[in-house]
């Protein structure tokens, strides 16, 4: 990465940081509706393990885990702010 680049997905993972707390609210119906879709596809099994790579405020493991309690789930993103959304969630 340039540094330009790196200033520019600095300032990308501040502005998400900036609207984690309220993140989940602001884009409520994209999120059910990607979700839910999302959800149609995965065949999960009691043994399985889900990694969800740039899992923002955490809001697909939640809705995973509420339907699948016994699969493993873990959850990864640049942004610490949406991390911390996700880790109050779960």
């Amino acid at each position: 990465m340039t540094d330009t680049e790196d200033k520019a997905a600095a300032r990308l993972i501040e502005e998400f940081a900036r609207l984690a707390p309220r993140y989940d609210r602001r884009w409520a119906d994209y999120l059910r509706v990607t979700h839910e879709e999302t959800l149609r596809w995965l065949e999960l099994r009691p043994h399985h393990c889900l990694l969800d790579v740039g899992c923002g405020t955490g809001s697909l493991l939640q809705m995973i885990a509420a339907r699948y309690p016994e699969v493993g789930l873990t959850g990864v993103d640049v942004c610490d702010g949406m991390l911390e959304v996700a880790r109050q969630k779960l």
